[in-house]
Order: structure tokens, then sequence, then C-alpha cells
């Protein structure tokens, strides 16, 4: 399993990057915060609520499957904490 835990610096979004091993996963951005966060997936920057985006309210959990390889995002929000983890099919 892979994990981040990262606190937003403003409204700058972050990108992250999970590398599978060659396994499928299954992967979670986790909101630690107290408001909503917008997460994108196709390698273009998540802008708040735009077209194209997902939100994340506060507390909640986005789940979603990674084949092998590389999966990059974008998170963005306003100094909001989150985690995002990845763990391998058959692990759970």
């Amino acid at each position: 399993p892979t994990g981040v835990h990262k606190t937003l610096s403003g409204t700058t979004a972050d990108t992250v990057a999970i590398t599978t091993g060659g396994q499928n996963c299954r992967a979670q951005i986790i909101n630690r915060s107290t408001a909503g966060i917008t997460a994108r997936f196709d390698s273009t920057t998540a802008v708040a609520l735009a077209d194209g985006t997902v939100f994340i309210p506060a507390g909640m959990v986005y789940e979603w499957f990674i084949g092998s390889g590389v999966a990059s995002f974008s998170i963005v929000g306003n100094g909001d904490a989150y985690s995002v983890q990845a763990s391998p099919y058959g692990s759970w």
C-alpha cells in the first residue's frame, strides 16, 4: 500500500502521483478537512468546482480503480488537509 498525508498550501493545487508497482489498486482520497476539496484525474490542474472535476465534501472519501502503472491527479481546496492511499486488490 502507498499513502500520502498533506495539507494544501492556500488555493494552490497539488499534484499527486501513485505508482502501483504493476498491480491493479483501489485508491482513495480522504478529505480530512472541514471544507470541500476538488479533484481532477485527466492530467489537468484542478480548479475548484470546474467542469471535469469531482467534489469531495468535508470528511468524505472518494474511491476509484487504478490499473497497473502510474496514476497522476490534481487536488485543490483552500489550505485543506487530505490523505491519498492505494491498496492492491486482494490485500483487503
